[in-house]
């Protein structure tokens, strides 16, 4: 939906998942480009659930979310998940993309602390746009999963802690950000970081697999600080 004006959201907006007797299904999609927004609603696009509880029976995953503010630099108390379902063989967490009008923007790799092997893969899986996220931070938090598809590019990558998992994907698979904090660490060494080459003496963290890289690009110029 795109509006001139602004949104006051007080109510749900849901692209969820629906329930199925052995596996639910995955959560859509909800696209809000408005002038501001405010208000104390939410927006969801839960993946569904097994109507009968099966452990071994699958979930959806997360859809996605994305709001953009054409004036405003707030979202209010709006909230916004795409969390896998639950319960059941958990699916992986979507995306929730905010952007302000200054263009900055955050995606939220979300999953309410719900324990999944499935990856949420950037960039997109399918049809991947390596540049889509160059201006945006994405941060991995509440126990998400997430996976390097294919070469790519974001602002900041943000890994909350060790509850969450980060897969550098196959041989060749390349993300490049201009910023870089797992687990707390800030990393300002410029250049790759991968398994092989104990993420240039700092020491793998022990939540990070994969034969891909991320890497770490300072500009020229930039003064850097080594520790």
């Amino acid at each position: 939906m795109t509006a001139v004006g602004d949104c006051v959201l007080n109510g749900d907006i849901r692209a969820n998942g629906a329930d199925g007797q052995y596996a639910g299904g995955a959560g859509g999609s909800i696209y809000l480009r408005v002038r501001t927004i405010s208000g104390s609603g939410t927006l969801s696009a839960d993946g569904g659930a097994p109507l009968d509880g099966g452990s071994n029976h699958g979930t959806g995953g997360g859809g996605r979310i994305a709001v953009i503010l054409a004036a405003g630099d707030s979202f209010d108390a709006v909230s916004m998940h795409a969390f896998g379902g639950s319960p059941g063989s958990l699916g992986a967490a979507g995306t929730v993309y905010r952007q302000t009008q200054t263009g900055d923007a955050i995606v939220t790799i979300d999953n309410s602390n719900r324990v999944s092997s499935v990856y949420t893969t950037i960039p997109a899986q399918y049809q991947p746009n390596a540049t889509e996220l160059e201006d945006a931070t994405v941060v991995v938090t509440n126990k998400a999963v997430l996976s390097i598809s294919t070469n790519g590019f974001a602002n900041a990558l943000i890994v909350a802690s060790t509850s969450e998992t980060v897969n550098l994907g196959d041989a060749g698979d390349r993300l490049t950000v201009n910023a870089m904090t797992i687990n707390g660490t800030a990393y300002t060494r410029a250049g790759a970081y991968t398994v092989a080459n104990d993420w240039q003496s700092f020491g793998l963290p022990a939540n990070v697999s994969g034969d891909g890289e991320l890497f770490l690009y300072v500009p020229p110029g930039t003064l850097i600080s080594f520790r």
